[in-house]
């Protein structure tokens, strides 16, 4: 697994180095660091301030290009600057917390190109250019080495993926316990012992790099700190990181150590049990919330509708007792009328027709 994690910083690395200039093809190879056989690559000195060229295209407007150590320089300062990535980058602002860090983006660039070219005059602008740039490589390369698969579970890789039936094909031979890589867990460096060897914690910090989400910008460390620690002696390149990593493993102490490793382990683990029950009442509590919800406006509906009955029920007798009434009207009318009729005849003089 360390292996792999080094193989694609390497390969990341080698990928920057070659976008990092958008110039011709003889400058490009100048500009691209040759990958040594350990898998390291050597990149320039970045603090020192390289000169910027400046050609001419075919309209006769002066270009302005940038040179590797510059694009490097600009990564580095973004790198190691929170309050930088927090302005500039799109996936670590917070313009809901803290909404001024819309409006002082032109400043800070002019900060960066005073850092990047001290001794020239660079427009904020052409900061801003490259940043944009800069991420649109990073998606770009990104979105390529995305179809490898590396650091994607089975359950989590498309279908589309063509390392998919193989990957398939391997987890019906050889089952593997997918549920042990827990998501949302805290990183696992802030539960290590600080007194664990660089050794231990480099190869700790590979890992949990290499397991980390992809929607940061710079959540990978930049070249040179992915760069394995050499030391020189008698004017040769040699390779300490195994020597360091095999003498701490035969250290009278190795043996307290992994038992606080194991208590840390548990602690998470403890951690991580506690956090689903409280996950599950909070959805417990949703649901009882939801439910009385619904039976309240169960019981509103209802009402409504009882309200409506009994007013209608109240429109048909008032409807019966107004035609009650004209009845009785109509038929006091009629015997009114025959009464009087009935007078007339009886008043009449005999023998008149």
């Amino acid at each position: 697994m360390t292996t792999s994690n080094d193989n694609s910083l390497d390969i990341s690395a080698q990928l920057f180095w070659q976008f990092t200039t958008p110039t011709s093809s003889a400058t490009q190879t100048e500009s691209v660091p040759a990958l040594s056989q350990s898998g390291s690559t050597s990149a320039p000195d970045i603090h020192t301030s390289c000169p910027t060229r400046a050609s001419r295209s075919a309209t006769g407007k002066k270009n302005f290009t940038w040179l590797g150590a510059n694009v490097l320089h600009l990564v580095t300062i973004l790198y190691n600057s929170e309050s930088y990535q927090r302005a500039l980058l799109p996936s670590r602002e917070s313009a809901e917390s803290d909404p001024a860090l819309k409006l002082c983006k032109h400043p800070i660039f002019r900060e960066i190109s005073k850092l990047i070219f001290p001794g020239a005059s660079v427009e904020p602008n052409r900061i801003k250019a490259k940043l944009r740039w800069l991420q649109e490589t990073y998606y770009r390369e990104k979105k390529k080495l995305s179809l490898t698969g590396a650091g994607t579970l089975l359950e989590n890789m498309d279908a589309s993926n063509p390392s998919y039936i193989s990957h398939l094909a391997l987890s019906t031979n050889k089952p593997y316990d997918h549920s042990a890589h827990g998501h949302g867990l805290p990183p696992i460096l802030d539960l290590m012992d600080p007194t664990n060897p660089p050794a231990a914690v480099a190869s700790t910090s590979g890992a949990s790099i290499a397991g980390a989400g992809d929607d940061d910008f710079f959540t990978t460390p930049s070249p040179l700190q992915a760069q394995p620690s050499f030391s020189t002696a008698g004017g040769l390149d040699v390779f300490d990181s195994t020597s360091s990593h095999s003498s701490a493993q035969r250290s009278p102490g190795t043996k307290r150590k992994r038992g606080a490793l194991d208590h840390k382990c548990d602690t998470l683990a403890e951690a991580f049990y506690r956090s689903s029950i409280d996950t599950l009442q909070i959805h417990l509590q949703l649901e009882q919330e939801r439910t009385r919800c619904e039976r309240m406006l169960e019981a509103e509906h209802t009402k409504s509708e009882e309200m409506r009955m009994q007013h209608k029920r109240e429109e048909k007798e008032h409807d019966e007792c107004v035609r009650a009434r004209d009845r009785d009207m109509v038929m006091e009318m009629v015997h009114l009328l025959a009464s009087q009729a009935s007078g007339d005849i009886t008043n009449r003089p005999y023998g008149w027709q």
